[in-house]
Formats: C-alpha cells, structure tokens, sequence
C-alpha cells in the first residue's frame, strides 16, 4: 500500500501545519522523507521524496525558496517542509506554487530536523494497517471497565504494552507508567510541558529520540472544554502498525473517558456545593493535583493551565439570600462576556479570569467595579465589594491568586464605599498594608493614632468618612458622592476630626500617616453600609442595625 501525503500529514508529526498546494494531497504518493541542509541539495532529489528543509537556511519569508520550489518540482519532489505560515510567502512563491503544483507544508514551529526526518522516513516505509483485533480489545475493556483514569491508563498499558501516562495541564504525570527519565527529558518537556501551550487539540507524534516516539493525545469535555488531561504513549520508533494501533486505541481510550466525564458533569452541574469543596481540594493539591481532583475540574468545566487572576467577592447586607447575590454576580458577569461561575468560597465566591490580553488585565479593576454596582442595583440592602489577585500560572498560580484576591477584597471592604474593587500588586504598596504583612506593633500604632476620634465617636462614621476622603485624593465632593451625604456633611465631619486629632491634613507625611492607620485599623470587613453611619449621625435606628455577611 502507497503512502500519501495526505495520510503523511494526517498522523500528527505537524500539528499546526499549513499546506499550499492547487493539487490533491491524496494522489501525491510519498517514498521516502528526506533532509536538505543546503540549497544545492535539491538537485539530488528522486522523484516520491518529501524533502524537510533545514529552519537554518530556509525560510518562508525567503525570496530564494522560489528558485527551490521550481528545481524540487523539476525533480518530481512529492512536497516541501519550510518553516514560517502561508502569510509570510511573497507574491511570487504564491504563483510558482499554482504553476509547479508541488505542495508546500509550512510549520511554525523550529522543528528537529534529523529526528522528524527518521520518524516520517519509517513511517512512509511501512505503511501497514493497524491491527484492528488489538483495537476493538481496547475498545471493549474500556466500555466494560473504565471508571476513572487510573483504569483507562492501566487498561491502555496492558492491552498495548507499552508506556501510558495521563498529564495535567503542566505537563506533570497524574497517573500513569512513564518513566522517570521520561518524563524529566527536555524533548518530553518541550512536547507536554507548560511552554507547548497545552500540546493543541488535535493528537500529535513528536519524536522522543532515535528509537521512541510520543503520541500525545489531548481529553476535552466538547469542542471548547478546557484542555486540563493528555494521554501520553511511549512507543518505539519502529513498526508503523504498532504506531499506529496506539495511535487509534488512543483516540478511543479519549472518547471513553469524554464519556465518563459528561457523566461527573451532570452531578457537579446537579449539586452545588460539591464545587466549594472540589475548589478547597484543588487549592489545597495546587502543586501536584491528584487524578480524581482533575476529572472532576474538567467536568466542571475549569481551566486549570495558563496564567489565572483571581477575583474575591463579598456581600454585606440583610436580604436577598446569598444564592440570590450569587445569580445576579453571575448575570452581571456574563453581561460583559466574562464567563465565569462564582464559587462559594469562605465567606463570599470566587472567580477567575486565564490568558487576559493587557488591555482585558488593564480594566478589570473598572469592569468588576461595574458588575459590583449592577448587582447592587438588583439586589437593595447589598454592599459588594470585590479584590483582584496578582496573575499566576498553572494550578499553584491560581492559589497563590486566589489568596491575593481575599486579601485584596478585605481592603475593599475597608473602604466602605459601593462596588469597592482593590487589587494588591506583586510589589504593591497595597501589599504592606494588607492582614499578611501587618504587625501587632504596627495595628497598636495605628489605634492609638486614631484613639481620639473612635473614642469620640462610638458609631465609627467620624473615622469612616477619614477613610473615604483620604481615599478620594482629599476630595471633599468625592467623599460625598461615595458615602451618599451633603458635601457640607464632610466638611463638617472634617473640621471636627482635624480638632479632635489636632493634625494638619495639608502636610504629606501626616496625611500618609493617618491614611495608612485607616488601612490598619479597619483592614476587616466594615459592620455596615454607609445608611448605618447616616443613621447614627442622626439619632434614628438604622434599617442594618444588626448587620449580618450575606452567605449561601
């Protein structure tokens, strides 16, 4: 049986790859896969021999590889591997391409010449079919036995004999029999780890070394599932059928386990609360997660690979219920094209943000400020507050995210003003002021700072309205509109904490000092909105006199 190109590319030495071509691939009969180093080595070219041009010295972008399509078309080359996309080919390569009919193949990626060269060359050489008996023996016993990974991957090993390893996201082994050495080797790493981008969406064969090759095989939950699982098979670089049976058995084992997962889904989508605890799991094994955590994560539909940013929410308030904020967070979410689905997490919901472009990381402050308020809006008697973590990669990024997040969300809570969204930075200033770094010493400073006006005003808006005016850059106009009084109100409130601290608001150095006393000191969540402070100024009783943390 003849090999085709078609067939050739099919198999998955090239993921990604382009074809320019005004022939069919499936009448283009391939001999032999060849290297060419050199531009005078085209002329030694047979006919049938796919030629794999060195990235070193050929180029898409080059002018020169259309003198090299015409001299490989003269010679009955059955095609042309170049590195570079179908973008970069100048006017004339475009043309000389229609004429001659040969294909070119275009790859993005700097491949190892020598190794895909020895891969393909055996792969066209012997063009077996795949043992079909071995094939449907592998479809069987996973129907008939597989409930979870750790079957899949042994029923694949046994059968097949040969290596089997299921990875997450980063590239490291969940389950499986790869070797140690195989694992820690740099082309293992280069095809499955975090800097292969996932490994694509389709299956590919990268090779090993001289005697192995890896096909990897990705496990999605539908077309636009995460990419969090990948079945891996070491098989010698050998015998084309055996290639090409755990290639096919591989493709199947995916298909089983899809099945298995849509199955979690369902009860993950029945049941809610397994998400709170499913999120406690993965952040607490966020440096190695286990088998079970990443099936049910997948089913979930997370994302566990690329660089997360974390969200905090909180609500304070009576009423609605805490299932009730947390549809509306969603709503206002999916309002602007954040897909996300708030996880009840300690005492509000999480959510997370992967792969943001630097203008979506630039607003997000402004667009969680906005989803707060909307939320508000629909639900009356509810403050929100949110904080935004600093971006991590991978499963330990997220953790670290999250908890950035809490903390930031904390310091939003301070602030006491609608929608309130902090983000503490890798090297924020915001970070010295947050529960992490502050120090006993440093919280009694801050009291005693700030003695006079808590012990001058029991109901707090004295030392409230400081807060939200040295938030405000000093302005008074802000600080009305945030706290919802009469801008004569906070001038009033003014004059009298510059009596009771006997301070000058108009030097840095004092102004800084009590802004970061304000921070210390209120660092928790704030007992109520700004209707209970209005009300206590007043005499009346308050519609939150007894303020409770709305919670699911």
């Amino acid at each position: 049986m003849s090999m085709t190109l078609s067939n050739l590319l099919a198999f998955g030495f090239l993921p990604g790859h382009e074809v320019v071509t005004t022939g069919d691939l499936a009448h283009r009969v391939v001999r032999s896969v060849v290297a060419v180093s050199a531009h005078d080595e085209i002329a030694g070219l047979r006919p049938g021999e796919f030629a794999v041009l060195d990235h070193t010295r050929f180029a898409a972008s080059d002018p020169n590889l259309a003198g090299t399509i015409v001299r490989a078309a003269s010679q009955g080359a059955s095609g042309l591997l170049v590195n570079g996309s179908a973008d970069q080919l100048p006017a004339t390569t475009r043309e000389l391409v229609a004429r001659s009919g040969l294909p070119l193949v275009l790859t993005g990626q700097n491949v190892d010449v020598r190794r895909l060269v020895t891969a393909m060359d055996r792969f066209v050489r012997s063009p077996d079919l795949p043992d079909a008996a071995l094939i449907n023996t592998v479809s069987h016993r996973l129907c008939s036995t597989v409930s979870d990974a750790e079957g899949m991957v042994r029923v694949l090993s046994t059968t097949l004999r040969c290596r089997v390893g299921l990875l997450d996201a980063e590239g490291r082994l969940a389950v499986g029999n790869l070797p140690a050495e195989v694992v820690r080797s740099q082309a293992f790493r280069r095809a499955c780890g975090p800097s292969a981008g996932g490994g694509g969406h389709t299956q590919q064969v990268r090779a090993l070394d001289d005697d192995s090759l890896l096909i990897i095989q990705p496990v999605r939950l539908g077309p636009t599932g995460p990419l969090n699982l990948r079945l891996v098979a070491v098989v010698p670089n050998g015998p084309v059928a055996y290639a090409r049976t755990t290639s096919v058995s591989l493709s199947v084992a995916a298909w089983a386990f899809v099945a298995h997962l849509a199955t979690v889904a369902v009860v993950l989508e029945r049941q809610q609360q397994p998400r709170a605890g499913l999120l406690a799991r993965l952040l607490a094994e966020a440096d190695a997660p286990s088998s079970e955590v990443l099936e049910q994560a997948t089913a979930a539909g997370w994302r566990l690979g690329g660089r997360h940013t974390g969200v905090h929410v909180r609500a304070t308030g009576h009423e609605p219920t805490g299932m009730a904020v947390r549809y509306r967070l969603r709503a206002a979410l999916e309002a602007r094209d954040l897909a996300a689905d708030p996880v009840p997490r300690d005492d509000g919901w999480v959510v997370w943000f992967t792969d943001l472009d630097p203008d979506e990381d630039g607003t997000l402050l402004r667009t969680m400020r906005g989803v707060l308020l909307d939320v508000e809006r629909s639900c009356p008697g509810v403050r929100m507050c949110a904080g935004v973590g600093v971006p991590g990669n991978g499963t330990g990024g997220l953790r670290d995210s999250l908890q950035d997040a809490r903390r930031a969300c904390t310091m939003a809570a301070a602030r006491n003003v609608a929608g309130a969204v902090e983000r503490i930075g890798a090297s924020s200033v915001k970070r010295l002021l947050s529960d992490q770094h502050a120090t006993p010493s440093q919280v009694d400073l801050a009291e005693r700072l700030l003695l006079p006006l808590t012990s001058a005003d029991m109901s707090g808006y004295l030392t409230i309205t400081l807060s939200c005016y040295l938030d405000n850059e000093s302005s008074a106009t802000a600080t009305a509109l945030s706290l919802g009084v009469h801008r004569n109100t906070v001038l009033a409130r003014l004059d009298r904490i510059r009596t009771l601290l006997d301070v000058e608001m108009n030097d840095p150095d004092e102004r800084l000092a009590l802004h970061l006393a304000t921070r210390l000191v209120h660092g928790g969540a704030p007992t109520g909105g700004w209707e209970d402070v209005v009300a206590a100024e007043h005499g009346v009783s308050s519609p939150s006199d007894t303020p409770r943390r709305v919670r699911d």
